[in-house]
Formats: C-alpha cells, sequence, structure tokens
C-alpha cells in the first residue's frame, strides 16, 4: 500500500486451479505391456499424462488401452489420427478409422538404437466418468527415427468410442518387442499421470 502498510489476500481468494500428481510407473525390462490401475477416479475429470523417455528393445508401435480394474477394453473401438513431421522434412502421418484395439501415441518408434527415447505429454478427457460413451486423447509426442538422427514429432488425436463405461487405469503395450527398464534416477521409462484441478 501507498502507506507502507502490508495487505495480504486469503488463500480461499486464490485460483485454486493447477495439477495433481496421481502415480509414477516405471517400465520394466522384458515386458510387453503392464498396467496403471487405479489412476483415474471422481476426483478429477481431465488428466495429463508424462511418457518421459520410453524406450523398447525393438522397432514397434507403442499403443495404449483403457482399462477398468485391472482388465483393459480391446474391443475395436479406438480411432486416431497422428500428424507427423520428420526432422528432415518428409511427412509421417497415421491414422484409424475406429476399427482398431488399441490408440497409437508412439508411431514406429526405433527400438534397435538403445538411445532411442521417446517423449509425449497427452491430455485424456473423463476416463471414469459413466455416463459417457466416448473417452478422448490428445497430445503431442516426439519419437526418434532410423537411429535418432531424424526425429519426428506428431499431433495425435484419438478416442475411444463404445458404450458408456468408467475406466480407472490403463494398459501400456507394444505391437512386438518389449520395454527396456526405467529409472527414476535418471528419468528414463517413466509415466507420470497428473489430475488437473478445477479452478
Amino acid at each position: 500500500a501507498a502507506s507502507g502498510a502490508l495487505k495480504y489476500v486469503q488463500k480461499s481468494n486464490l485460483p485454486s486451479g493447477g495439477l495433481q500428481h496421481v502415480s509414477t510407473t516405471v517400465t520394466s525390462s522384458g515386458v510387453s505391456s503392464f498396467y496403471i490401475n487405479n489412476c483415474f477416479s471422481s476426483s478429477y475429470q481431465n488428466y495429463m499424462v508424462i511418457f518421459q523417455n520410453i524406450r523398447t528393445n525393438s522397432d514397434c508401435n507403442v499403443r495404449i488401452r483403457f482399462a477398468s480394474s485391472g482388465s483393459s477394453d480391446s474391443s475395436n473401438s479406438y480411432a486416431w489420427v497422428g500428424m507427423g513431421i520428420r526432422r528432415g522434412g518428409t511427412n509421417a502421418d497415421y491414422y484409424s478409422n475406429g476399427t482398431d484395439s488399441s490408440l497409437i501415441i508412439f508411431k514406429s518408434l526405433d527400438g534397435t538404437d538403445g538411445g532411442s527415447q521417446a517423449f509425449g505429454v497427452f491430455y485424456i478427457s473423463s476416463p471414469f466418468v459413466s455416463t459417457l460413451a466416448q473417452k478422448r486423447l490428445t497430445g503431442t509426442a516426439q519419437i526418434p527415427f532410423n537411429s535418432v538422427s531424424d526425429t519426428t514429432t506428431y499431433n495425435v488425436g484419438g478416442d475411444w468410442r463404445g458404450s458408456a463405461t468408467s475406466f480407472d487405469g490403463l494398459q501400456i503395450l507394444t505391437d512386438s518387442g518389449t520395454f527396456r527398464s526405467g529409472s527414476t534416477s535418471d528419468g528414463e521409462g517413466l509415466i507420470k499421470i497428473y489430475g488437473i484441478v478445477d479452478s
């Protein structure tokens, strides 16, 4: 204040929106799929999911499925589009019209090079809301291509279209091959999930 007197604002009068950490999962070596259970709940309508430096042991696509009580939905109810461009300037688009059993988040990850690491940030809308028959995902992925010499960046959008369902988790899986082990100390192979707090 002009008089030099201190003013204060009560915390209840400040914006309350933000991110609340829900879970961190570390990839295990030698597995082709794993579950992240109980990461979605009625506490939040929307979530942010960070895939940090994901590596595989062979060339493959990395996919996700929505899951409930440790069982994934593998019905042909997933549709997605990835609009990508490689660092060299060539296009790398991919899509599915809703007849696939999972959703590709990392397309053509190079697993032959141990240094190839995929990174992505995705937003998932209303996975736990039981009255909605469509669950949406959108985000950005960066994927090494041809032994990291030509990185590809994608804008990814997809959804699950079924009957009204409540999902509390995800299944992460590969087309072929297995994941490499992750580590919290060096930030490899981590999947971090945050609930988006309403303001």
